[in-house]
């Protein structure tokens, strides 16, 4: 069974947004799906509804001037059965209003809105620290855009004797996603926005679209760490194995959920990967020259 599916069942199950008769499960508000070389992106719907309709059909809206283009009604899918939908809309990079409605004769029977929702740049780091960033209070500057986005959680367990929350192979939560301001989390590794709040304001001045960031840096790792456990090799801390292994697979296992669970259905720009000391002008630099090439 894809992963799409299996997200797909577990929101019909929990829905999300609920109006009038129409539930809608996915999107969530603040998902950020990958935009591809044309500047499009594909947007996965599915949720329920309590009674037959001939369509449903879909649109997006700029959640503000200037921040998107607006697409016309799209089919999402024809004749739904068992009272279910399932489909995608398409769209230019921005930050949307989402509009969900059914069509019954040719008559708008219900309809329900997600927002804000996003096309733009997803983006996961891996390797040493400096990819994970450290505390609150440390460089933790977060976005002033309201266009940067993260899942305020973590999953590692620092700091010591707390125990890592997803092991390979479960399952990882559902997501909810909030704008990466000070003070919040970037699922599974980052305990403050650290850099990434700014790196993403720098990509939306740039380029006008919402950005996404998950960020799997692992305190210590090197690469022979991140080679070692993705090959199902239990691998310690080379400057303190004295400590032991790492739990559960750390350090891949973080970025293999993630990779599974997440960016398979958003889709993702680029692992930022790095093993030393790089500031966010370098970053910048980075992820600039991988936009113009990509």
């Amino acid at each position: 069974m894809s992963t799409f599916i299996k997200w797909f069942f577990l929101f019909v199950v929990c829905p999300l947004v609920s109006v009038a008769q129409i539930q809608i499960s996915h999107p969530m508000a603040r998902l950020v799906v990958q935009r591809g070389a044309d500047g499009n992106g594909r947007v996965y719907l599915s949720g329920r509804l309590t009674s037959t309709v001939d369509r449903v059909e879909a649109q997006l809206t700029p959640n503000a001037a200037g921040q998107g283009t607006a697409t016309g009604w799209q089919t999402v899918q024809v004749n739904p059965t068992n009272n279910i939908f399932l489909g995608y809309i398409m769209g230019a990079g921005g930050w949307y209003v989402l509009t969900v409605r059914t069509i019954v004769n040719n008559t708008v029977t219900a309809q329900a809105t997600v927002q804000p929702v996003g096309i733009g740049e997803v983006f996961v780091t891996a390797g040493q620290s400096n990819a994970r960033g450290l505390g609150i209070g440390d460089n933790d500057l977060g976005t002033n855009t309201d266009r940067v986005n993260a899942i305020d959680s973590i999953n590692h367990y620092y700091p010591p004797g707390n125990q890592a929350l997803v092991s390979s192979g479960d399952p990882s939560p559902v997501p909810v996603f909030k704008a990466l301001t000070a003070t919040r989390r970037v699922f599974p590794m980052a305990e403050s926005s650290w850099g990434w709040g700014e790196l993403g304001d720098y990509i939306v001045n740039r380029y006008n679209v919402p950005v996404a960031f998950y960020v799997a840096g692992w305190d210590g790792s090197t690469v022979d760490n991140w080679a070692s456990s993705a090959n199902g090799v239990p691998t310690c801390n080379r400057y303190n194995c004295d400590s032991g292994n790492w739990p559960n697979l750390q350090p891949y296992t973080n970025l293999k959920n993630v990779m599974q669970y997440y960016l398979s259905v958003s889709g993702v720009r680029t692992v930022l990967w790095h093993q030393g000391r790089p500031n966010m002008a370098i970053y910048r630099r980075v992820v600039f020259l991988i936009m113009r090439t990509t």
